[in-house]
């Protein structure tokens, strides 16, 4: 697993940690996650995205969720395009 791979991996287990607490009080926003924390909580995934590419650039890893009852698939186009993929 290359060190991308690794970042992706860590911000989705610190989502998942950080996910039951954030579900108390912000079901339906979307958080942005790096370096495991929170760096807000916005209306829609438009939103998060964009304020992840304007705090911290393009090529940087961040991770946008849903906090939703039923966790929804992650959606990235560079995921989508085979660009960046998890060996686990």
């Amino acid at each position: 697993m290359d060190e991308m791979q690794k970042k992706i991996v860590a911000e989705k287990e610190a989502f998942e940690r950080l996910r039951p607490d954030l579900m108390r009080d912000h079901t339906g926003k979307f958080v942005l996650v790096k370096d495991g924390q929170v760096h807000g909580l916005f209306p829609s995934h438009r939103d998060a995205y964009a304020a992840g590419i304007e705090r911290f650039g393009v090529g940087q890893v961040f991770l946008v969720e849903e906090l939703a009852d039923r966790p929804q698939p992650s959606v990235s186009l560079t995921w989508e395009l085979g660009l960046v993929h998890v060996v686990r």
